[in-house]
């Protein structure tokens, strides 16, 4: 008995890479003393998951990294924000989401370009 093939297409490609990143972050904050509170390694997981899986695979994985980031410690960012979990948590969210949307749209328009080129 085998994975079905949408199983499967969940976990080929760039989801492993991505969940990489988000391991290493995770286990990078306890191991280096101090949490990783760039959003570049986030964003670039999510990024990842949407080109290869699609903008709901790209919005499912930002809620995930912000979970990584709030168990590695990255939040809350500011001093002023610190009983502000869930604020920060949710701007987080948005930005990784629009990550995850620009990064679907772009190839949506790539695609559409390429198959919509000059005929020879």
């Amino acid at each position: 008995m085998g994975l079905s093939p949408a199983a499967q297409n969940g976990l080929s490609g760039n989801m492993p890479a991505a969940l990489g990143v988000a391991l290493v972050v995770l286990t990078w904050s306890p191991l280096g003393g101090s949490p990783v509170r760039s959003i570049s390694p986030y964003a670039f997981a999510t990024a990842l998951v949407a080109w290869r899986h699609g903008l709901l695979w790209g919005g499912a994985f930002a809620a995930l990294a912000c979970l990584v980031a709030a168990l590695g410690g990255a939040l809350p960012t500011p001093p002023q924000w610190s009983n502000d979990l869930a604020g920060e948590g949710l701007m987080t969210y948005l930005k990784l989401s629009a990550v995850a949307i620009g990064v679907s749209v772009g190839k949506h328009m790539g695609e559409r370009r390429r198959d919509n080129g000059p005929k020879q």
